[in-house]
């Protein structure tokens, strides 16, 4: 498979990326790659661009099956996906975001939230994690991190979806893709609270002396 979408926490220098996730779909299937870090290669006979991604994990599924497969890796390479969207996209996503505001369509507002997306999903997912990091011991180690994976797909996936709604219009950009991260923000606290049980404060003890 390709490379479609790419996330990386640091830059390292050099090309290097640090504490990367990629995601690739084809055929109905997904896979999730998570690495310590990751570099660009390009071939010198036909100009493809691949990444190479180091220590890390691949785990290949579908969407709301548990049979996903985890492989354990040193090295793994995948190529970059070169995107069928044409001149016009990628010449969009390297405009500053006052150039997209000032042209104002739909397509231009989704690339504006699209961009702050990146942050606020690079939150969320810190706040889901808090919950996630008490798993049961029952859950085993690589049940904790098939969780984890799965919770990036469907919320990638639901961000995915929100932009191209944006982008045809079917939502307004008042609502945009912030619905998503609501959401996300919601689930996180409900998850929480279910993980840790109610806060400290609405616990109740008995006055001293009595029975």
């Amino acid at each position: 498979g390709k490379v479609g979408t790419l996330y990386a926490s640091r830059s390292e220098g050099e090309g290097v990326l640090g504490e990367v996730f990629a995601h690739a779909r084809q055929d109905g299937r997904e896979t999730v790659i998570h690495a310590e870090r990751a570099r660009q290669v390009v071939d010198p006979d036909t100009g493809a661009r691949f990444l190479v991604f180091e220590d890390g994990y691949r785990y290949d599924g579908r969407p709301g099956r548990l049979d996903w497969r985890v492989t354990r890796f040193d090295r793994h390479g995948m190529r970059l996906s070169t995107g069928g969207g044409g001149t016009v996209e990628r010449e969009r996503e390297g405009r500053p975001l006052g150039a997209l505001w000032a042209a104002g369509g739909p397509a231009d507002l989704a690339e504006i939230q699209w961009r702050l997306s990146m942050p606020v999903m690079a939150l969320v997912l810190t706040l889901l994690a808090v919950p996630l990091a008490k798993a049961e011991p029952r859950d085993g180690r690589y049940g904790k991190l098939l969780t984890a994976v799965l919770v990036f797909v469907a919320y990638f996936q639901l961000l995915t979806s929100a932009r191209g709604w944006l982008e045809a219009g079917t939502v307004p950009a008042a609502l945009g893709l912030w619905w998503v991260h609501a959401l996300g923000l919601a689930a996180a606290a409900l998850w929480t609270r279910r993980r840790f049980g109610a806060a400290p404060g609405r616990r109740w003890y008995r006055p001293w002396g009595s029975g």
